[in-house]
């Protein structure tokens, strides 16, 4: 069951990226766009939510969350959220999906320290384990096919981002959501996965607003770059579905654990890539690395979910 729930939040993740990077390439704005494209769809994302938590609530199975402790980190995860979607939908609109991947990979390792220290989580050593392994392939699998030495081409990704802020947006979009899904372990657990998604998807889109007009100094400087109904309901349905089920699997999983399982939507990038963006450079190779992640994916999920200091 648990295996499920991250499955479905990763895929449909992955899909809304996906949706992102086809939008944002025809952007003569990216920074405004990206911002644009942000608040739509997780205002849309609300929208799809609100009314199926207004039943739980007249049912009296969900409750308004009045703990500070929820809004707190509530809010600390949007902003963390908001910065590295920013980020990453920067880095997306000048370059390709496997360019700016190799660096996703940072997030699992910096989790595990994250989770010591701010949960008290403690992986197993099979599970440490595990956790480098996917960090590895998703670096390993990206790598440009180039005629150099295997040690230029390891080096590669790391040169990049001091020759280009493009990719440099890319390192800096992993590193907020290690500290970010341990937080919202902590604010699930003051209400539920529900109550949470609907709060983070309004409070995205109305801080991607703020974020917007507080940048270009003005409304009218916000480029929204005209998304058309499909892109607003499409991708607001897809953050619906990710907000929800990343929300409950963080019940389910140690945070290290879930944050490499949630890695997995690299894998799916790769053939979502391969199948809409033309980037065919090394798939072969790209596809092999993949079904490592997979299976180190299912292993993780096979996991117990409890704390081994």
């Amino acid at each position: 069951m648990g295996i499920l729930v991250v499955a479905g939040g990763t895929l449909a993740i992955s899909l809304y990226f996906l949706f992102a990077s086809l939008f944002l390439k025809q952007q003569h704005s990216p920074a405004g766009s990206s911002l644009g494209l942000m608040a739509v769809t997780n205002l849309a994302a609300g929208l799809w939510l609100l009314p199926v938590w207004v039943g739980m609530w007249m049912a009296e199975q969900v409750v308004v969350p009045t703990s500070p402790a929820f809004w707190l980190n509530l809010l600390l995860v949007v902003g963390l959220t908001a910065a590295a979607r920013h980020f990453h939908f920067l880095a997306l609109s000048r370059r390709s999906l496997g360019e700016i991947a190799p660096f996703a990979g940072v997030t699992p390792p910096a989790s595990i320290l994250v989770a010591m220290l701010v949960l008290g989580e403690y992986p197993s050593a099979a599970g440490v384990g595990l956790i480098l392994v996917v960090a590895l392939s998703i670096y390993f699998i990206h790598l440009k096919e180039t005629e150099a030495r295997l040690p230029t081409r390891l080096l590669q990704p790391v040169r990049a981002l001091f020759r280009d802020r493009y990719i440099m947006f890319g390192l800096l979009s992993a590193l907020p959501p290690a500290l970010g899904i341990a937080l919202v372990k902590k604010s699930v657990g003051e209400s539920d996965a529900l109550t949470y998604a609907v709060g983070f998807c309004f409070l995205m889109g109305v801080g991607a607003l703020l974020l917007g007009a507080t940048q270009a100094r003005a409304v009218s400087a916000l480029s929204w770059g005209n998304p058309s109904l499909s892109i607003v309901l499409g991708g607001g349905f897809l953050m619906a579905i990710a907000s929800y089920l990343n929300s409950l699997a963080t019940q389910l999983y140690l945070v290290p654990n879930l944050t490499a399982m949630s890695r997995s939507s690299i894998a799916i990038q790769v053939v979502l890539g391969w199948l809409f963006l033309k980037e065919r450079d090394g798939f072969g190779r790209k596809l092999m690395g993949s079904l490592v992640i997979l299976v180190a994916f299912v292993l993780l999920g096979l996991e117990p979910a409890q704390s081994t200091p």
